[in-house]
Parts: C-alpha cells; sequence; structure tokens
C-alpha cells in the first residue's frame, strides 16, 4: 500500500514538471520576495487606500476653508452695496 502512495507521488512530480510547475513555483517564489505574502499586500491596500482618504479629506478642508473666506468676503462687498 505504501508503494502505491509513493508511485502516485512520483506520478504527481512528473505531471507537475511536465507542466511547468517548477517554472510556476520560481515566479511564486519571486512574487512572494517581492511583493511580500497576503497579509503584507492587504496591509499595503488598506495603508494606501487610508492615505488617500486622508490625502482627499485635507483638500477638501482647504477649500471649505478657502470658500468660507470667499463667502465672508462677498458678503462684504453685499453689505457696502446695499
Amino acid at each position: 500500500m505504501q508503494a502505491i502512495g509513493v508511485f502516485l507521488n512520483d506520478m504527481e512530480g512528473m505531471r507537475w514538471k511536465k507542466t511547468g510547475g517548477s517554472r510556476n513555483l520560481k515566479y511564486l517564489e519571486q512574487e512572494f520576495i517581492t511583493k511580500g505574502g497576503i497579509k503584507e499586500r492587504m496591509h499595503a491596500a488598506r495603508t494606501g487606500y487610508r492615505e488617500e482618504q486622508d490625502r482627499r479629506l485635507r483638500e477638501l478642508e482647504e477649500e471649505n476653508r478657502r470658500l468660507k473666506a470667499e463667502n465672508e468676503e462677498l458678503r462684504k462687498k453685499l453689505e457696502r452695496l446695499v
């Protein structure tokens, strides 16, 4: 029974080699080395998303301050006209 398991493992290894599995494994290894694992990628995605949201919030806050100042200036001009 154990011999059948060894045979099947050998057959699987042969199929792996035939289908380019070793190239795929090298690609996956290189991908892991350069980009990290799933947790690292998820962290990077979350961090990038949050940084983008923070940047957008700062832009909107600055625009809001600018528009309030412009609004106040226009109110003063209107009072002088009336």
